[in-house]
């Protein structure tokens, strides 16, 4: 039996995608979710954040 490590790798990246909001969005348009864009990952986490509170609002203040 041979192994498929790209389906292997595939699983593991849908599975990180279904944990954390920033893996979701690098698996749906990995060039420009990239690792090294800290800004991204921040505003990803604080998105997921507030998903999973109560707050009924959430401001978004970026530049351009």
């Amino acid at each position: 039996m041979q192994v498929d490590l790209n389906l292997i790798k595939l699983e593991a990246k849908k599975e990180l995608a279904r944990r954390e909001f920033f893996y979701f969005c690098n698996l749906m348009a990995p060039n420009f979710y990239k690792e090294d864009r800290e800004y991204l990952k921040k505003l990803c986490n604080e998105m997921q954040g507030f998903y999973y509170s109560n707050d009924d609002v959430l401001v978004v203040n970026l530049p351009p």
